[in-house]
């Protein structure tokens, strides 16, 4: 897939896993139709934190004030662990 922005030298996502009393928030992929955790794309030159922030709030509509219930993974790696 080609890069979005040509003048970003690479693309870096993360997904959140977000737990509360043992259950975890999980999102439905209108695209392929399976359920993922939130996540996406790290804008260039944005915090880490911000973006988590924005790509939850742009996913499930939920604030984040209290980044203790999230988990960031990073990488594919991370991701097929949970």
């Amino acid at each position: 897939m080609a890069n979005p922005n040509p003048h970003q030298l690479y693309n870096i996502g993360q997904k959140a896993l977000i737990t509360y009393k043992n259950e975890a928030l999980a999102v439905l992929d209108a695209k392929h139709g399976d359920w993922t955790l939130p996540g996406g794309r790290i804008d260039q030159n944005e915090d880490p934190d911000r973006a988590q922030e924005r790509e939850i709030l742009e996913e499930t509509g939920i604030t984040l004030k209290d980044h203790s219930f999230v988990k960031r993974l990073l990488g594919r790696e991370q991701w097929d662990q949970y």
